[in-house]
């Protein structure tokens, strides 16, 4: 049937994007193509019926009927989440830090080491479930630093804030080391001390 003509597309009826989609594409386009549009529309329209729909299928082993672009999208998603989870919980992690090292406020002491508890724990348990995160860490560790250190130079402005880190920057350590009981400056002049001695 040929296509009907419109002087002005305003005035072209209005259809569906779906369809319009599968006629740009193609008209013999496989029935397997126009299901797996349904399921994508599911994936954006209610993700809880999606899941539960995609593991109902995982379940019978109804590989064909998966979704199986919005599936690899959401898989990738878990591991970017992981991420970017740890890369924020590392950031606040440090920006606590350097406000119990460099900030003379025993009032708020408390609140402060709770927080470095609270993300060293989550932290601790993300690295249990992904040890691959080891790796990322070490990735995004000094970017980390960077990033707090302007953070809390910007809310406490009158505050003298290293401009380097002066401890490890080892995962351990960063874990568990009561940073603010060791005197700020004495790793420099232990290494100093170190080389003067060799």
């Amino acid at each position: 049937m040929a296509e009907e003509f419109y002087e002005d597309k305003r005035d072209r009826p209005r259809q569906n994007p779906s369809v319009i989609a599968l006629k740009e594409s193609n008209w013999e386009t496989p029935m397997a193509e126009i299901t797996q549009l349904k399921h994508h529309s599911k994936y954006h329209q209610d993700f809880v019926v999606w899941c539960e729909d995609t593991v109902a299928k995982l379940k019978d082993r109804d590989f064909d009927g998966l979704d199986s672009e919005a599936l690899i999208e959401e898989i990738e998603s878990l591991g970017l989440r992981d991420k970017r989870e740890l890369e924020s919980r590392l950031r606040i992690l440090v920006a606590h830090i350097l406000k119990r090292l460099y900030i003379q406020s025993s009032y708020d002491y408390r609140d402060w080491q709770n927080t470095i508890a609270d993300q060293r724990r989550e932290m601790e348990l993300l690295i249990e479930q992904s040890p691959s995160l080891k790796n990322y860490f070490v990735e995004v560790v000094e970017d980390s630093w960077r990033h707090a250190l302007k953070r809390v130079r910007k809310d406490y402005p009158t505050v003298q804030f290293a401009d380097e880190w002066e401890f490890s920057r080892d995962l351990g350590a960063l874990l568990t080391d009561d940073f603010w009981a060791i005197p700020v400056g004495i790793v420099e002049r232990i290494a100093e001390a170190g080389e003067e001695n060799q």
